[in-house]
C-alpha cells in the first residue's frame, strides 16, 4: 500500500539541479545533491530521502533501486515506500547496477585487482564473485539481461599509452565469462544495454557497435563519423542518436540491426528520449516529438529550459524544480 501525496502533472520535486533522474515502476527517481525524490506514475510524490552521502548515485529495477555513496562504501536497497536492506563494503563502491527484479551488481574497488564485483540476489544474499585484473581493467558500465542471470560489464584499462575496451559477458551459473570482446584502441564504453535475442548494444564514444552476447561477436556497427555523442536511447523499434558534428548537430535513427531508418537535422536539441513509437528531443526552450522516419509530429515551447527528459509512464520533460507530461 503506498501513501501518496495528492499529485498530477505537472509536479514539483523540489530538486532544482538534479544528478542523475531514472524510471521507476511507470514513475520516477530523482537524486540531488542532498534529496532523492520518488515519484508515482501518476505524479504524486511517494517519499524523500536525505542519505547524507557526499558523492551519491542510484541504479534502478524494476520497483526498487539501489542507493549508494561512490566516495564510501555503504548502499541501501530501497523500495517506493521504505529501506529494504543497507550493507557496508569493506571497499568503496565504484559502480553499481539492478536487474530488473532486483537483481544487483555492485563494483568495489579492490587493492589487488582491478575492482571487485558482487552480485546480490533481491534479498540481498551473495549469489556471485568476479575479479577482473589490471589487464581486464575496471568495470565501468554494466547491463542485466531480462532474464536477470546474465550481465555485461565493459571494462577500461591503460595499453601502450591509450585507453583499451573490453567488454564481458557473465552468466552468474559460470566461473568464468562466458565470451569477451574488445573494442578498437581508443574506444572508450559509456553505455551498456543489452537487448532480446541474446544482443548487446555498446555505446563507445566513437560509435554504436552490436554484439551477441553467448561468443562475442560483432553483428552491426554504426559509426559517428568524428560526431560527438550528445545523447542515446533505445526502445524496442531500434535506437535514437544526438550527435554534435562541426557542420550540424543530427539526429540518427537506427533499426534493430544497426541500419539508418533517419537522419535529420536535431536544431538546438541536447537531449532525447525513445518510446516504442517516437523519439523526444528538447533543447533551448524548444520540445518536439519525431517519428522512427525522422517526421516531425509537433512542437512545443517550453517556459523554461529543460534539464532532462525521460520515458516513464508517460513521457517527461524536467525543467527547474517542475515536471511536465508530453503528448
Amino acid at each position: 500500500t503506498l501513501a501518496l501525496e495528492p499529485g498530477g502533472w505537472p509536479a514539483s520535486t523540489g530538486i532544482s539541479d538534479p544528478l542523475q533522474i531514472e524510471e521507476l515502476a511507470g514513475g520516477f527517481v530523482e537524486l540531488g545533491a542532498t534529496d532523492v525524490a520518488v515519484f508515482s506514475s501518476h505524479g504524486a510524490k511517494v517519499r524523500t530521502i536525505q542519505p547524507g552521502y557526499a558523492r551519491p548515485a542510484i541504479a534502478v529495477g524494476n520497483t526498487r533501486f539501489a542507493l549508494y555513496n561512490r566516495a564510501g562504501a555503504e548502499l541501501r536497497i530501497e523500495s517506493r515506500t521504505g529501506t529494504l536492506y543497507t550493507h557496508k563494503f569493506s571497499s568503496n563502491i565504484l559502480l553499481c547496477a539492478m536487474s530488473a527484479n532486483g537483481t544487483t551488481a555492485v563494483v568495489t574497488e579492490s587493492s589487488r585487482y582491478a575492482a571487485g564485483v558482487q552480485v546480490f540476489d533481491p534479498m540481498f544474499d551473495e549469489l556471485y564473485e568476479w575479479y577482473p585484473t589490471q589487464t581486464d581493467g575496471t568495470p565501468v558500465a554494466l547491463a542485466f539481461d531480462s532474464g536477470n542471470r546474465r550481465f555485461a560489464a565493459g571494462c577500461l584499462s591503460a595499453a601502450d599509452g591509450h585507453l583499451c575496451t573490453k567488454l564481458f559477458f557473465m552468466d552468474l551459473g559460470a566461473d568464468a565469462p562466458v565470451a569477451t570482446y574488445t573494442a578498437d584502441a581508443g574506444s572508450v564504453i559509456l553505455h551498456l544495454y543489452w537487448l532480446a535475442d541474446n544482443r548487446v548494444l555498446a555505446i563507445f564514444d566513437d560509435g554504436a557497435v552490436l554484439l551477441n552476447a553467448n561468443d562475442g561477436t560483432e553483428v552491426a556497427r554504426y559509426d559517428f563519423g568524428g560526431a560527438t555523442l550528445l545523447d542515446v536511447d533505445t526502445a524496442g523499434r531500434g535506437t535514437a542518436l544526438l550527435l554534435s558534428g562541426q557542420s550540424d548537430s543530427p539526429l540518427v535513427v537506427l533499426d534493430s540491426e544497426l541500419k539508418e531508418l533517419a537522419r535529420v537535422d536535431a536544431g538546438a536539441s541536447t537531449m532525447l528520449c525513445c518510446t516504442r513509437t517516437n523519439v523526444y528531443l528538447a533543447g533551448g526552450n524548444l520540445a518536439r516529438r519525431t517519428g522512427y522516419d525522422g517526421e516531425t509530429d509537433w512542437e512545443q515551447t517550453l517556459d523554461n529550459p529543460p534539464i532532462a527528459l525521460l520515458n516513464a509512464s508517460v513521457p517527461l520533460v524536467f525543467s527547474g524544480t517542475q515536471v511536465w507530461t508530453l503528448s
